[in-house]
């Protein structure tokens, strides 16, 4: 196949993947009681034009922000998890492999246990807590792999798998020393929601702005993490250090996921399956396959958030956190591919 055609066919998955993403858009803020897809194109002109639609209106800012809010955790986790994929030449490898999530849902739960208050305008405390509790067990995870001078990325993966394993037990003990009327919402937070009522679009601009000056910061890097998946000393021969781009790196991904995690709790299976999918659809070339993840990652993230919807709409269930659907799909799909690659 020419590169021509290969070009063309790039930029229609592009497209298409564009063009799905929109269509999901749409039909997950029209989706549900009380408002009607035939009626969202008068209410969109009458928010922007400062009109009163009452109920009507006050559901479809609910629904944009939730919808904003997993297309926004989507990008960031898919994005985050095919950077780091690359970096460390490893298809288990994402920002909650390398401890992010267990030190916010730390973060989280010790700010809810303890009562503990951090005043930041237009931010709770449990979100500030759960980011600095992300990115300091990231930091953490890679100082400690650093105290071996031998290893390299397999030994960054089992210092995260040790730190998460020793903060998912301390994450336990919150959880049981907390007051009862905060355990509920910590669990939820943990399984990872979308619903919560208090986040609003300040929420959404803050982390967006946080995660798009990330990824932007990852993407120009995109020769350097091309060079890093042929391995530690390919990178080394062609002039790379491997331990400054690891730690540009990890920066970046621990301040982008840590902000989103702090909003949404502790999503799963995103970060790991999506740039794995990506992967065989679009080719392996960073520059290509970031902003591919994202796209397929906030597509994911959204169908499956409205999915938990459209269950809670229906049926007698009170709330299905959004990591329950994730789960539920994602677990069997990596099997599939796991099993599928010792068959290869």
């Amino acid at each position: 196949m020419s590169e021509v055609v290969m070009k063309r066919r790039r930029a229609l998955l592009f497209v298409n993947a564009g063009l799905i993403l929109i269509i999901i858009v749409v039909i997950a803020i029209s989706i549900g009681p009380g408002l009607s897809i035939n009626r969202l194109p008068h209410l969109i002109m009458s928010a922007m034009g400062g009109g009163d639609e009452g109920f009507e209106n006050a559901i479809l800012s609910y629904r944009v922000i939730r919808v904003l809010l997993a297309v926004i955790t989507g990008f960031v986790l898919s994005y985050c998890g095919a950077t780091l994929q690359i970096t460390l030449n490893n298809p288990l490898a994402d920002p909650y492999l390398l401890g992010l999530s267990a030190g916010a849902g730390f973060g989280a739960s010790l700010s809810s246990a303890l009562s503990l208050v951090i005043a930041i305008p237009g931010l709770t405390s449990k979100m500030v807590f759960a980011f600095i509790g992300g990115v300091l067990a990231v930091f953490g995870v890679y100082r400690i792999s650093r105290i071996r001078r031998s290893g390299g990325a397999q030994t960054i993966i089992i210092t995260g798998i040790i730190v998460s394993s020793f903060l998912s037990a301390a994450i336990i003990f919150m959880l049981a020393i907390a007051p009862f009327r905060d355990q509920h919402q910590i669990l939820l937070w943990l399984l990872g929601d979308l619903s919560s009522p208090v986040i609003t679009i300040k929420h959404i601009v803050v982390v967006g702005i946080i995660a798009i000056a990330a990824l932007v910061g990852l993407i120009v890097k995109h020769r350097e993490l091309d060079i890093l998946s042929g391995g530690e000393e390919q990178a080394l021969y062609l002039g790379v250090s491997v331990e400054v781009s690891r730690r540009y790196i990890f920066t970046l991904t621990a301040l982008a996921t840590g902000a989103v995690v702090s909003l949404t709790g502790l999503i799963g299976f995103i970060g790991i399956v999506v740039p794995h999918a990506s992967r065989a659809i679009i080719g392996p070339q960073a520059r290509r396959l970031l902003p591919f993840s994202a796209l397929v990652g906030g597509i994911t993230l959204l169908t499956a958030d409205t999915i938990s919807r459209i269950l809670v709409t229906y049926f007698p269930i009170p709330t299905i956190p959004v990591g329950v659907i994730t789960a539920f799909f994602g677990a069997p799909y990596f099997l599939y591919v796991f099993t599928k690659g010792r068959r290869d």
